[in-house]
């Protein structure tokens, strides 16, 4: 039975997947449908509600200025002050104040109604449809009662119908993030429940096939499957106990039989299975788990969903707080936490990395989930600019901690063979977070306001340490990888005067990481809320490089692991970067920024998975000598420059050539960057080869 359901784990894995999103495709899509008819019904009347109270408000402010002595045709002022009111008021399409002889006397917008063939709507607080306008008149009389003319508001049909298809665009981004939610959640417990038990399960009774005891299941299940597990290592504990015991009673027939006369009978056996550790101790077993990986993407997707909330708002909620700072222009002050953030977290990853591998991957993890978690709040609290670069500082450590941690366990459990993918999968949690927390953002931030979205982000991070509290467990081989001990100056030098290492890092990954804050992060938001672009659809449209990147970074990490030309993908993925920033010098609406930010999620996704792969292979012998986890913070610390650098190059460019500068100007330094880069790795591979043929003649000579 074991082995049936390890054969089949895929299809069973893939088969509940399948069918709880169609179970939710189907529930969320009947709930649309009568959500949207329910609205479609009530909207019209609410709106036709809102009118008329405005109207109110607005004809009493004319009965009383009547009523000082001003004539009813003759009021100055009064087109300014219906212009004032129809700002207040997006909805509204036009405000006109006629006399009784349907004559406009004042007016703010363009009146598409010939009041005089349509006298029937001199009826008080009607409302009718007429050239595709929903048009609301209300009386206007004196304080004697004496009737003065009539008072007209216009609202277009079409927007009745945009409100529809914007709640609709509400509901469709809940429902994308519903179903990547569920993913996560049933991926989760398919492995934790299913295919891990199932797995270890398998192994461990290879192991014993093959005669070595010396192994249990690290199984925290209750189910059929647990409870099965559970009683397999109980008797393998309790063989190991009898071998124990039975090895304990031949030392003393030893002691009072000869040791030569107990051995040529039984001792030999006892004395070659302890020397090849087919036995061991019962509180000595070590614990076999398989697919360990997955087991931390869950907290990663909270923890990023968490800080992700704020990310389609974050530039217009510092505007704010906006105030003049050592002589910077607006925009460059308005990019200085994203900077900042970026900085403190890169900062951050080295020492957190060797420190993760010393303290362990759960302990590390809850303690940069809580330290995000009191960093959000904060922020969510800020007064002033100095406030807030305070506490995205707090914030920038704690998720410093989180992101080399995580990184750190992929790497502790996978190999060469399959690291890509590991870290492909790393990244597609990490941008299936980034995205759901982008789209809920938005529509959260329109709803709730920025203040309850931090405080909402917090309470999400918190979860995340739970989460790893609960399901995550150390094993002896998790830091197992590279000896633990703390960085010294010596060891950066040693990393740092690798030229690939360098070449990598200054004209592939810091380009990326410039491009992503600069543009997608900072300079994106930004330029579509100075389209108007209300704080929903902006999510919506950054959902799009976390769609990408989920949907393309498996993919190539498969591709790369297979193919082995990973900066050959890094080279794609750059030219592809830079294609999608360049776009933007002939289009900069609203349509070519979804296009461009599409395409440098399927960039990245190329690109930026075989990264940290390359790193680790040109770089092998300093991350054997000095930790892993340490070489990977190296690397991510010089790449954090990118996300530094690219909001105050972006600002700066925003001020002397304005957005679509800033587009190109980006854009043009990720293609130099990865012209570089290509060129460089290309010579180094050519010298390699020209030193290729000099090692049989070595070899020769020496013979």
């Amino acid at each position: 039975m074991v082995m049936l359901m390890a054969n089949h784990r895929v299809s069973i894995r893939a088969s509940v997947i399948v069918l709880a999103v169609l179970a939710i495709l189907l529930s969320t899509s009947m709930l649309t449908m009568f959500s949207l008819q329910f609205m479609e019904e009530r909207l019209a009347p609410e709106l036709h509600k809102r009118s008329q109270t405005i109207g109110e408000s607005l004809r009493d402010v004319v009965v009383r200025v009547t009523s000082y002595g001003m004539p009813f045709d003759a009021m100055n002022g009064m087109n300014d002050y219906l212009t004032s009111v129809a700002e207040q008021y997006d909805d509204l399409s036009y405000l006109a104040i006629t006399n009784n002889r349907h004559e406009v006397l004042y007016r703010k917008g363009e009146i598409p109604v010939d009041y005089k063939r349509h006298f029937t709507m001199g009826e008080d607080n009607s409302t009718v449809l007429v050239n595709g306008f929903y048009n609301t008149t209300l009386m206007i009389s004196n304080a004697q009662g004496t009737a003065l003319g009539h008072l007209h508001i216009g609202q277009d049909k079409g927007i009745i119908q945009q409100r529809l298809k914007d709640s609709f665009l509400d509901i469709a981004t809940v429902v994308v993030v519903a179903i990547l939610m569920s993913f996560e959640l049933l991926f989760f417990l398919m492995m934790f429940t299913i295919s891990t038990p199932v797995n270890s399960l398998k192994d461990l009774l290879t192991k014993v096939s093959n005669g070595d005891f010396s192994h249990i299941v690290d199984i925290d299940t209750r189910d059929e499957i647990g409870r099965f597990t559970n009683r397999i290592n109980q008797a393998l504990l309790k063989l190991n106990d009898a071998y124990y015991t039975l090895s304990e009673r031949i030392n003393t027939l030893k002691f009072s039989l000869g040791e030569e006369k107990v051995n040529r009978v039984i001792g030999r056996y006892i004395d070659t299975a302890t020397r090849i550790n087919l036995f061991t101790p019962p509180e000595c077993a070590q614990k076999v788990s398989t697919e360990l990986t997955q087991y931390i993407r869950p907290a990663l997707f909270l923890l990023v969903f968490s800080e992700s909330l704020s990310l389609s708002f974050f530039p217009i909620y510092v505007d704010a707080f906006y105030e003049p700072v050592a002589g910077l222009s607006r925009e460059m002050v308005i990019g200085l936490p994203i900077s900042v953030f970026m900085l403190v977290w890169a900062l951050s990853l080295p020492s957190a990395g060797g420190w993760s591998d010393r303290v362990g991957r759960r302990r590390s993890f809850m303690i940069g989930a809580v330290i995000t978690t009191i960093g959000l709040v904060l922020t969510g609290l800020s007064q002033t600019m100095y406030d807030l670069l305070l506490w995205r500082s707090i914030t920038a450590v704690g998720y410093g901690i989180v992101f080399i941690t995580c990184q750190g366990y992929i790497t502790d459990h996978t190999h060469a063979g399959n690291r890509t993918r590991g870290m492909a999968m790393f990244l597609a949690g990490f941008f299936s977070g980034s995205l759901c927390g982008a789209a809920i953002g938005g529509i959260l931030a329109d709803h709730v306001g920025y203040q309850m979205t931090f405080f909402l982000s917090g309470g999400l991070s918190m979860a995340a340490a739970v989460f790893v509290y609960r399901f995550i467990h150390e094993h002896k081989q998790d830091t197992a990888q590279a000896p633990i001990r703390k960085a010294t100056m010596s060891d950066y030098i040693k990393v740092l005067s690798n030229g690939r290492f360098l070449v990598l890092t200054l004209f592939a990954a810091i380009p990326a990481k410039m491009a992503l804050t600069g543009f997608l992060y900072y300079t994106g938001p930004l330029y579509m809320s100075s389209l108007g672009t209300d704080q929903s659809s902006i999510g919506r449209v950054m959902m799009a490089y976390g769609i990408a990147m989920i949907a393309f970074s498996p993919l190539i990490g498969n591709i790369a692991d297979r193919i082995k030309c990973r900066a050959v993908l890094v080279t794609a993925g750059g030219l592809l970067s830079s294609l999608a920033l360049l776009l933007l010098y002939y289009e900069n609406g609203l349509y070519a920024i979804l296009a461009s930010i599409t395409l440098l999620g399927v960039a990245h996704a190329i690109g930026v998975s075989p990264q940290i792969t390359l790193m680790t292979e040109i770089s092998k012998e300093h991350a054997d000598e000095i930790g892993l986890g340490t070489s990977i913070g190296i690397f991510r610390l010089i790449e954090r420059l990118g996300n530094v650098s690219g909001p105050i190059i972006s600002g700066l460019l925003i001020t002397v050539y304005g957005y679509p500068g800033a587009f190109v100007g980006i854009g043009i330094i990720t293609l130099v960057g990865i012209i570089i880069f290509a060129a460089m790795f290309s010579w180094y591979r050519y010298q390699e080869q020209q030193q290729l043929p000099a090692v049989p003649q070595v070899i020769s000579e020496a013979a």
